[in-house]
């Protein structure tokens, strides 16, 4: 008796086994934001009026969801950059949506990991998709250091200070360790591979006028995606406690905020940099805005924030749903 079932092509294989690895990536990375969330023990009773704390809140998710947006907006160009011909921006921004969330599973990286696995979604190389995240952390790191630099850079020396104290330099020659050893299989696989004059080529391509022109439009994009948060939290306590806003108070609460929002960013193993970006705001407005205030603001920041991320993901993915539909119905 003959069979009737299909076999599936390789690359139909493929194509399904990373449309199931993303989307248990993405299954992990809500289920531990969920967890996140129902372990954070937060006293909001400080609070002056719980009703317009929520309609608030409800402002600053579409807020810090719109920096999103922009964010995406910035990877596109640098993937067209990489790839020499434009990148439909819907494509980017499923792929970077997508992604987004896994920055909440321990290691801050798999959001990177996870582009080069949904690389097929844009049609590019593991390289140009490899290379389009080391410019990206590049230029957010020139971004987050220029502001941090700007409103205090005392600040950002006593954060440095604080850090280091508490590090284990053991953990250090750990991780260089690691980065190291992944190095170096990295180089041995693309020597075998063949990737060697590919990757030289665009190493190349980064000393031209044309990237640098990219780089300060990234630069400026990055200022404005990490401000957007900073400016949230300003107001969150002037709304949430009645705190009024003097030039003082606004040039430490953004210089706190970018200060806190670099060092998360380049601590590993800190997802989303959760905890850590707290910390350094205890540590440096406590002692100008009372640390129960502080410690209430940044808390609302963080779950408006993971709120933003996930209705973000929602919406794109809704979007891209009806869409199909549409287009099956034709």
């Amino acid at each position: 008796m003959r069979s009737n079932r299909v076999e599936m092509s390789p690359g139909k294989k493929k194509k399904n086994l990373v449309k199931w690895i993303g989307r248990l990536i993405t299954a992990a990375a809500l289920l531990f934001l969920v967890k996140t969330l129902l372990t954070m023990h937060v006293d909001f009773s400080e609070i002056g009026n719980p009703w317009i704390a929520v309609i608030f809140a409800m402002g600053l998710t579409v807020l810090l969801g719109g920096s999103i947006f922009v964010m995406a907006y910035a990877w596109k160009c640098i993937l067209a950059f990489l790839r020499g011909r434009d990148v439909p921006y819907k494509s980017a921004l499923k792929v970077y949506t997508e992604t987004n969330l896994a920055k909440y599973l321990p290691g801050n990286i798999m959001q990177y990991a996870g582009r080069n696995l949904l690389r097929s979604k844009l049609g590019m190389g593991q390289i140009d998709v490899a290379l389009s995240s080391v410019i990206e952390i590049g230029a957010l790191l020139i971004s987050g250091m220029i502001l941090a630099i700007s409103f205090s850079f005392r600040s950002l020396r006593a954060a440095y200070e604080s850090i280091s104290k508490k590090t284990n330099p053991a953990w250090i020659l750990l991780l260089a360790v690691a980065v190291g050893a992944a190095c170096i299989l990295l180089a041995v696989y693309l020597i075998k591979k063949g990737q060697v004059r590919a990757i030289w080529d665009r190493l190349r391509s980064l000393l031209s006028p044309t990237f640098a022109g990219l780089l300060i439009k990234l630069v400026l994009i990055y200022a404005a995606a990490i401000l957007i948060p900073g400016t949230a939290l300003l107001f969150s306590f002037h709304v949430l406690f009645g705190i009024q806003m003097t030039p003082e108070i606004l040039l430490s609460v953004f210089g706190a905020h970018v200060i806190s929002w670099t060092v998360g960013f380049v601590t590993i193993g800190a997802p989303g940099g959760i905890g850590v970006r707290e910390s350094v705001l205890l540590m440096l407005l406590s002692g100008t805005l009372g640390e129960g205030h502080v410690l209430v603001a940044a808390l609302f920041l963080r779950i408006i924030s993971i709120l933003a991320d996930v209705s973000v993901f929602l919406i794109v993915r809704l979007h891209d749903m009806i869409s199909k539909d549409k287009l099956e119905e034709k």
